[in-house]
């Protein structure tokens, strides 16, 4: 509806996480506050010849900056736009040592994306 910091509004992208923890992470930061009820986590299988890497050298001093800055839109919506690759790994600015994976659904390889374990999330109270 919005856009997001890799993509325009009406660029659609799947937004996904290197690790359950980031993933955690990012959804708190997205949503204001840690999820209360009905979240749950999965695992996905992302086939390794359809990823394409930006890595953190590649971009501008300002990459992280709030909001973020146009450019990094304009990476996400050609990279969607390209068709060339059915994820692209990008650094993440709340840990850039991880990574995020865009996916893009409409590359011809979206359906090999497999779910490889779902569950509910369980918060700690203490997170709350």
């Amino acid at each position: 509806m919005y856009g997001a910091r890799w993509n325009s509004k009406d660029t659609y992208v799947v937004y996904t996480a290197q690790s359950r923890a980031l993933a955690l992470l990012e959804a708190v930061v997205h949503i204001g506050k840690i999820p209360a009820d009905n979240y749950c986590i999965a695992a996905i299988d992302i086939p390794d010849n359809s990823i394409e890497t930006y890595p953190a050298e590649k971009l501008p001093d300002d990459w992280q900056a709030s909001p973020p800055p146009n450019y990094l839109k304009a990476i996400g919506d050609y990279f969607i736009r390209s068709n060339k690759h059915l994820a692209l790994k990008i650094p993440s600015v709340l840990m850039i040592e991880e990574h995020n994976y865009l996916l893009n659904p409409f590359h011809p390889l979206f359906d090999k994306v497999k779910i490889i374990s779902k569950r509910a999330m369980l918060f700690d109270e203490r997170l709350f």
